[in-house]
């Protein structure tokens, strides 16, 4: 509509008129002060949960939130807070107290069963918070119901419980990882697999977990039981998730964390065939008694 105006009068839609402008001004001012006041409760968002906290004001430059963010925060573009936007001034990689706002990102391929959750329905474009003031509860990964977007914080992973076990129990790193964060090599390791597999579970309509696998994946005592995998073949398949799963990680989205922990076990064991007792056995060589 706006582009068909713009051809008639011969101007772009930013410059139709005086009072326009004027309008699109006094919107962007007021929705900067709103953003600002957010970001002095959070240094750190996604663009998707903000969108819901504040009310957003379309305009013939198209909505003033995009305008207004860059005037209170700057988008990380690559890392563990990927497509967050950062409060000016603040630098997570410089106080382990920003690590409850990393990123994760988990994209499905299928959709889920809709038998198991009728209700279920993905992020619309426009949506009001059902908390006032903060980040709707349907972001949040519970393991009882499939979260509304592919992308996470560490906080917003936090209310399943055995996520949270991981992160509140991981040791944080003296130096920020370029790659991991805060976290170390393991506890990324160990927190991805148990989201990855309670996603998974959750699509296929599953709501109890299987407590010897999730034992499995907390208490993985080294990586070196595990021998790395290329990127390209590690986004393709997860040797310890379902068989049957549903969850990749989507080529077409920057995804610059990458995900560099899809591995193997070393030794003749093959994750693909092996059985669960085969697994059993083989972390008894590294350590009998987590195999008890």
């Amino acid at each position: 509509e706006k582009w068909e105006l713009a051809k008639q009068v011969k101007k772009y839609p930013h410059f139709l008129n005086i009072q326009t402008a004027y309008d699109f001004y006094k919107d962007l001012v007021e929705m900067v002060e709103l953003i600002r006041a957010k970001f002095e409760e959070r240094p750190i968002w996604l663009k998707k949960h903000l969108q819901g906290v504040i009310q957003d004001k379309p305009s013939l430059c198209g909505t003033t939130l995009k305008y207004a963010l860059p005037f209170v925060a700057y988008r990380i573009m690559k890392g563990p807070w990927i497509h967050s936007y950062c409060k000016y001034g603040v630098d997570p990689s410089s106080d382990p107290k920003y690590h409850i706002y990393q990123v994760e990102q988990f994209r499905m391929t299928t959709s889920p069963k809709t038998d198991a959750f009728k209700d279920y329905m993905p992020c619309p474009k426009e949506y009001v918070s059902n908390v006032d003031g903060d980040i709707d509860s349907r972001f949040y990964l519970t393991g009882k119901s499939i979260p509304w977007y592919s992308t996470y914080t560490m906080e917003v992973l936090m209310t399943e419980d055995n996520v949270r076990d991981i992160i509140q129990s991981s040791q944080l790193l003296e130096k920020c990882d370029p790659e991991n964060g805060w976290f170390n090599e393991l506890d990324t390791w160990k927190r991805k697999r148990i989201v990855k597999y309670v996603l998974d579970c959750l699509y296929q309509g599953i709501t109890e977990f299987s407590q010897d696998k999730i034992k499995i994946y907390k208490n993985m005592p080294a990586t070196k039981l595990f021998a790395q995998e290329s990127n390209s073949i590690a986004k393709k398949r997860d040797l310890m998730a379902l068989k049957t799963s549903n969850y990749t990680f989507d080529d077409n989205i920057d995804d610059e964390n990458g995900d560099d922990f899809d591995e193997k076990l070393i030794g003749n064991l093959n994750l693909e065939e092996s059985t669960f007792d085969d697994i059993i056995n083989r972390i008894a060589l590294q350590d009998p008694e987590l195999a008890k």
